[in-house]
């Protein structure tokens, strides 16, 4: 059991919390931000390497056959095939070569070869911004 004197020093320690307070600089909305940004942890790093956009892909393709699909051809650093929210997928995928020499044969090999009865396109991925 805590004795009287101890009750007192916790009441006095509450009390002591409730009236800090924090003062400072008025900041602009971008020096707010700047230092945000400075505080956040760093993002974590992209796939390094040669990025491929695929297309005109079946709609049962996942991630694993993908992946599959590409293999032979090199270092694979990511991969990915686009779906909606039932799981199918939507027809394009993306996968990342460690070298722009696999990517290149993977183009060479893969570009309009047909794949359960559809022809491939595969090309280098663009930026969205690159694109328009």
């Amino acid at each position: 059991m805590r004795t009287e004197e101890q009750k007192a020093e916790k009441k006095e320690d509450e009390n002591e919390a409730d009236q800090l307070m924090f003062v400072g600089r008025a900041m602009s909305k971008a020096e707010r931000a700047r230092e945000m940004k400075a505080k956040a942890p760093a993002q974590p790093a992209r796939a390094v390497g040669v990025n491929l956009y695929i297309k005109n892909l079946d709609e049962n393709e996942t991630n694993d056959s993908l992946k599959t699909m590409f293999s032979p051809f090199g270092n694979i650093t990511s991969h990915a095939v686009m779906t909606d929210d039932k799981g199918k997928c939507k027809g394009f995928g993306f996968v990342c070569f460690s070298t722009s020499d696999e990517a290149t044969k993977a183009v060479t090999e893969m570009h309009l070869k047909v794949v359960k009865g559809k022809p491939l396109f595969v090309g280098l991925a663009e930026k969205k911004d690159a694109r328009q």
